[in-house]
């Protein structure tokens, strides 16, 4: 893993920055990091079918985003944590990528300041943050409720729709 100055740790941990406080950055580094988002992001709810033998399945919020150049990447890690690492590809010829990523809480907080840059990811960023404020209380060793199983697959689902509508158009 990589840290905000672009070093490795000597352990191979994960190495987080952290937050800025929000209200010392320029809306228009707020507005840059979105168009980032937009162009070259992913905002998903990933599902764990209840493997290691819980049969509840689980739900995240996640927030990714991979590109060759590691600039943009570094200053979302400074302003909002996360992780970043540096991915090879299996063709040689294309350049290796950078991935930034943050999950749940830190997901929603940075979905948060983004949303009024956003343009294409703007209704998977709502529907990630409606997801995690409507399921966020719960605790994962506490047994789920049909409906609250039932929120979180229509929310699943509603994601992955999102994103083959994004595709068509």
């Amino acid at each position: 893993m990589i840290n905000a100055s672009g070093n490795t740790g000597s352990s191979g941990e994960t190495h987080t920055c952290q937050p800025l406080v929000l209200s010392s950055m320029k809306k228009e580094d707020l507005a840059y990091l979105a168009g980032i988002v937009d162009g070259e992001g992913c905002i998903h709810i990933g599902k764990d079918n209840g493997s290691w033998g819980n049969r509840t399945p689980r739900y995240i919020l996640v927030l990714q985003v991979s590109m060759v150049d590691k600039t943009p990447l570094l200053l979302a890690q400074f302003a909002f944590g996360g992780y970043l690492r540096l991915r090879h590809r299996k063709n040689l010829k294309w350049k290796p990528l950078w991935e930034w990523g943050i999950k749940s809480a830190k997901a929603v907080s940075c979905l948060r300041d983004l949303l009024p840059y956003l343009r294409t990811k703007r209704a998977e960023a709502e529907l990630g943050i409606t997801f995690w404020e409507q399921s966020n209380h719960e605790k994962t060793f506490l047994p789920k409720t049909a409906e609250q199983i039932a929120f979180k697959e229509s929310a699943y689902l509603g994601m992955r729709a999102l994103k083959d509508k994004s595709s068509i158009e």
